[in-house]
């Protein structure tokens, strides 16, 4: 009797946070999985009827669809291959640098990612508008500026190379963990066997960290997918839908009243991050490299 309530004690302390968990986020997710399957608008909050996959062909045959979808992958996979190729550098230096790697530079480095999106996004809009300090800067060096949130090229490109500015301090710290974690007779052999810094990138460190680099994707991954407030504050999906991503669309679904429709968006968005996370998961497990 004594040894069943031992193994129970310790789910006293966990019990609270699965509650509020299963409150705030499990009940909000399976109603929404519900409400995808019904006609849910702001005409009908109470009677609202079941009308099975007709959301989904609805926004299947939405002809902004292709475009948010592409814009969304197109952020997810530059903002993913950036944050972590910027992370890790970053990381490599303040772990190999006596002027970089004291707490002041760290945290200089992960500053951004403690400011709110709408104070980075009224700080870019200044720095990249026309006449703004970035064209400045170019025009002192002979370099045409352009407007950089306004110019259908370049703008979805300018929102991702903002969002990298912002979070590549996060990714810095995880693999700053990752890196502290290797046993230092690791370095010290291949030095002696007379390896070179980009070898014991290759064999030693990146091998040995892909636990962090797991980690790094993951959080890249769906933080890419999900992208939402970073478009909105920046671009609003402009010029035209030239940077619309698919939470905006289910923003607007919203907006408009058509709930149903809004919440099918987000279903299908939420089962594509999972399928893609679940595969990168899987991938990487296999080369997890096992130094204890």
């Amino acid at each position: 009797m004594l040894k069943n309530k031992k193994k129970i004690y310790p789910l006293y302390f966990v019990l609270p946070a699965l509650i509020i968990y299963f409150i705030f986020f499990i009940l909000p997710s399976l109603s929404g999985m519900f409400y995808a399957f019904t006609d849910w608008n702001s005409r009908s909050i109470h009677t609202y009827q079941f009308v099975g996959i007709e959301n989904f062909k609805k926004i299947f045959s939405d002809p902004n669809l292709k475009l948010a979808l592409w814009n969304t992958f197109f952020f997810a996979v530059v903002t993913v291959v950036l944050k972590n190729v910027v992370g890790l550098a970053l990381a490599l230096l303040a772990s190999n640098n006596s002027m970089l790697s004291g707490g002041y530079m760290r945290g200089i480095f992960y500053l951004p990612n403690f400011l709110n999106m709408v104070i980075i996004g009224v700080m870019f809009t200044a720095i990249l508008y026309p006449t703004g300090p970035l064209n400045a800067l170019l025009s002192v060096f002979g370099i045409q500026g352009m407007d950089w949130l306004n110019n259908r090229k370049v703008a979805m490109g300018s929102v991702c190379l903002v969002e990298v500015w912002r979070t590549a301090g996060f990714h810095m710290i995880i693999y700053l963990a990752a890196l502290k974690s290797i046993p230092a007779d690791y370095f010290e052999a291949a030095k002696v066997d007379g390896a070179g810094y980009f070898q014991r990138l290759r064999h030693i460190i990146l091998p040995l960290i892909t636990q962090g680099i797991t980690i790094n994707l993951i959080f890249a991954i769906i933080n890419g997918l999900k992208v939402f407030d970073q478009v909105y504050i920046l671009t609003n999906g402009g010029p035209g839908n030239a940077t619309q991503v698919v939470s905006t669309m289910i923003y607007k679904m919203f907006g408009n009243g058509l709930w149903g429709v809004g919440t099918a968006y987000n279903l299908v968005l939420t089962v594509l991050i999972l399928l893609i996370c679940i595969g990168v998961i899987v991938l990487l497990k296999r080369k997890e490299v096992d130094y204890n």
